[in-house]
C-alpha cells in the first residue's frame, strides 16, 4: 500500500495462526510466528461477532509487543451486544485499545493506517507504487476462494483444505475460472458443498465478487470439490503452497512456535469440554 504523503506499506499476509496437529500446519503456524518476529508493526485480526480460542492464545502471546495493534473487524455484521462483548473483553482483560473495522464498507481504515505508519521506519519504497501485490493472480483468486471458506466454515476445515486453479481464461470478455477445493476426508465434501449445493454456491459467490473488484471485469468461477487423501503430503500442492517439507531450519521455526500450536489446542479442548 501506497500513500503519497505517508509512505509505503508492505503488508505480510500470513497463515492463520491454529491448533496445528500435522506437519504441514505447524509449518504454516512457524511461517506466521517468523513474521511477527521480523515485522515493525504487527496486526492482529479479530471479529466482532467473538474471540476465538487462538485469538485468546496471540492476545497474551503479544502483551510485550507495543507495536502490536488490535483491529476487530465486521463491525457492520456484528449484533451491538457482540460488538461490545469482544470490546470489553479487550480493553479489561488485555489493555487493548481496538480499531473498529468493517473492511467492507471502508469505515475505520484510515485511522489504522495512521496507527500503523505511526509505528513504521523512515526508508526508501520498496516496491513500484502501482504493485498491489508480489503474488499472481491465479494465487490471489484462489485465497479469495479459501477466505470464503473461512468465513462460511470457521473452525479447522479451511485448513484442511486446498484451493487449485484448474482454468483461467482471459480470452473473452468474461474471465472464466475453473477452481478444485481439494479435501482429505468424504466427510468434508458434504460439507463444503452443503445442503443442495447451497454452501458451495455461497463460497462462489463472495470470491468471484473479490476476484471482479480486483480483475476489473466480470468473472465466471466454477468451483468443484475433489477428494484427495493426504493431500498435505503430495509434493506437487506442497510446492504450490510454497512449502517444503522441515529442513532443519524450518524444524527449528516450529519448534519455537510450538507454545503457541500448544495453547491453542489446550484452549480448544477446554472450550469443547
Amino acid at each position: 500500500y501506497t500513500d503519497d504523503a505517508r509512505g509505503q506499506v508492505i503488508f505480510v499476509d500470513t497463515p492463520g495462526v491454529h491448533a496445528a496437529l500435522d506437519t504441514l500446519n505447524q509449518a504454516l503456524v512457524a511461517n506466521a510466528a517468523e513474521a511477527v518476529r521480523g515485522a515493525d508493526a504487527i496486526l492482529l485480526l479479530v471479529e466482532a461477532t467473538g474471540l476465538r480460542a487462538m485469538d485468546h492464545v496471540l492476545l497474551e502471546s503479544l502483551a510485550d509487543r507495543p507495536e502490536c495493534l488490535v483491529a476487530v473487524n465486521k463491525i457492520d455484521r456484528a449484533a451491538p451486544e457482540q460488538l461490545a462483548a469482544v470490546t470489553s473483553t479487550l480493553q479489561e482483560q488485555y489493555g487493548v485499545q481496538p480499531f473498529g473495522l468493517s473492511a467492507a464498507e471502508g469505515t475505520g481504515v484510515e485511522d489504522l493506517l495512521d496507527a500503523i505508519f505511526a509505528h513504521l521506519p523512515e526508508g526508501p519504497p520498496l516496491y513500484d507504487v502501482d504493485s498491489a501485490s508480489d503474488r499472481p493472480v491465479r494465487f490471489i483468486v484462489a485465497e479469495y476462494i479459501r477466505q470464503a471458506m473461512f468465513e462460511l466454515l470457521r473452525e479447522e476445515l479451511p485448513y484442511e483444505a486446498f484451493v487449485e486453479i484448474e482454468q483461467f481464461d482471459e480470452s473473452d470478455d468474461v474471465i472464466r475460472i475453473d477452481a478444485a477445493i481439494h479435501v482429505a476426508r468424504k466427510s468434508q465434501k458434504g460439507i463444503v458443498i452443503g445442503e443442495g449445493g447451497q454452501m458451495i454456491r455461497e463460497i462462489g459467490t463472495r470470491a468471484r465478487q473479490l476476484a471482479e473488484a480486483l480483475l476489473e471485469r466480470r468473472v465466471f468461477l466454477k468451483l468443484f470439490v475433489k477428494v484427495t487423501p493426504k493431500w498435505m503430503r503430495n509434493e506437487r500442492i506442497l510446492r504450490e503452497l510454497d512449502v517444503t517439507r522441515p529442513g532443519k531450519k524450518q524444524a527449528r521455526a516450529v519448534q519455537q512456535a510450538m507454545p503457541w500450536i500448544e495453547a491453542g489446542q489446550q484452549r480448544k479442548k477446554r472450550e469443547r469440554e
